[in-house]
């Protein structure tokens, strides 16, 4: 099995979490204080925008896909992120069927499981 550092293993090594983990940070907090114009508000919380929301969505997708794979040894990784924008869509109040309307073929195939 291939993991994600290479054939050594399927865990991932902790330098590769810390990196992904300082990739997401620092795109939330770019996307946030870009919206504000780069000035940093002198009290309260930091809004996040659709894009550090869609990476987050999207890494935690791609992390259930990868765990779906190493438990079950069976995913459709593309099903598996299509159901994090789902689950990010309805945050949105974005109503299920019109997604499933404008991106799927098969109305009521939103959810892999």
């Amino acid at each position: 099995m291939v993991g994600l550092d290479g054939p050594q293993g399927a865990v991932p090594s902790v330098p590769s979490v810390s990196r992904v983990r300082g990739l997401l940070l620092g795109l939330g907090l770019g996307d946030s204080l870009g919206m504000l114009g780069g000035v940093p508000p002198v009290a309260g919380p930091l809004r996040a925008g659709v894009a550090s929301q869609l990476a987050a969505f999207t890494a935690e997708g791609v992390i259930r896909a990868y765990m779906r794979m190493a438990h079950r040894g069976i995913c459709h990784a593309p099903s598996v992120l299509w159901h994090a924008y789902c689950r990010w869509a309805a945050l949105q109040g974005i109503e299920r069927t019109a997604t499933e309307r404008r991106w799927t073929s098969w109305p009521g195939t939103c959810s892999p499981s």
